[in-house]
């Protein structure tokens, strides 16, 4: 004791430095079993505190707190419905046939068309999986008119890629005349086989609602809704008591066909027909496979 008391009063550093371990207790319990009483004293505090209160009242606490929440997620389910449907509703429409002019006045905009041609690589994209609300608009064309007609038809179509729920693309009839022959057959449900000559199909301009399986035909030689024949001219009418008809899908020509320069002729009316609704739509079940060349 007196050795120690001497160490104590000596000003002297020791010499040593002993690290503490930290001591193990061998009486705990196991780690699992710890956890297990650690659990039950929750549970008996959670019992004691609830037991305090009057059980009608936590019961109307707790189905009160349930009615709010399922209120909020139905009101949540509707509210995404209704945006949904905003969202994916046609095109919007133009409040007057000067709607492409006034809106290329008054934004100034120089947004070139992106035309991608519609092929068998593309055709998913553009018609298959085309999502619910999008249009592809598409110009059959050949290679003799191909440059000129997609130089008038990106400019007439210029103010619709306003919108984002257009898609613009043209179509060979040298390489895919084939499919636009099965897509009028599966329109008159097979009711009878057609055999279209391409040279009259040249202008030609289909808006496809991939999704809703439904497509608008625009052609120059029947662009006057007064004297419209659609039936007629895409061959839904066997009679041929019109002098005036002008069948594209026999390979007889009743009528010359128009000059390039005016294919196209009357496209922006009829577009604008279009995202009006006002245009017939021509429903099929399923879409023509587009095979590889």
């Amino acid at each position: 004791m007196q050795s120690i008391n001497s160490i104590l009063r000596d000003e002297r550093n020791l010499s040593m430095v002993i690290q503490w371990m930290e001591l193990y207790d061998e009486n705990q319990s196991h780690l699992l079993m710890r956890i297990f009483n650690r659990i039950v004293e929750w549970t008996d505090s959670f019992y004691h505190y609830f037991n305090s209160y009057d059980l009608v009242s936590v019961i109307t606490i707790v189905v009160s707190c349930l009615v709010m929440l399922s209120a909020l997620y139905f009101i949540q389910g509707m509210l995404g419905n209704v945006i949904e449907r905003e969202n994916v509703s046609e095109p919007p429409r133009p409040q007057n046939p000067m709607w492409n002019q006034q809106t290329l006045q008054r934004q100034n905009l120089n947004t070139p068309v992106l035309l991608k041609e519609l092929t068998f690589v593309t055709f998913d994209e553009h018609i298959i999986d085309l999502p619910r609300g999008m249009i592809t608009v598409v110009l059959l064309t050949n290679d003799e008119t191909r440059e000129k007609l997609l130089e008038q038809y990106a400019g007439i179509l210029q103010p619709y890629t306003l919108s984002k729920y257009f898609k613009f693309s043209f179509m060979r009839l040298e390489s895919y005349a084939f499919w636009y022959e099965h897509l009028l057959e599966e329109t008159i449900g097979y009711k009878r086989s057609l055999s279209i000559n391409p040279s009259n199909c040249v202008g030609t301009v289909l808006a496809i609602n991939g999704y809703r399986k439904y497509y608008c035909v625009f052609h120059t030689m029947h662009r006057d809704s007064k004297k419209e024949k659609t039936a007629e001219f895409m061959g839904f009418d066997d009679s041929d008591s019109s002098e005036d008809s002008y069948d594209f899908l026999t390979d007889e020509i009743q009528n010359p066909v128009a000059l390039d320069i005016d294919l196209l002729k009357g496209l922006a009316n009829w577009m604008d027909r279009f995202v009006e609704g006002s245009l017939r739509r021509f429903k099929v079940d399923r879409w023509p496979e587009m095979a590889s060349l």
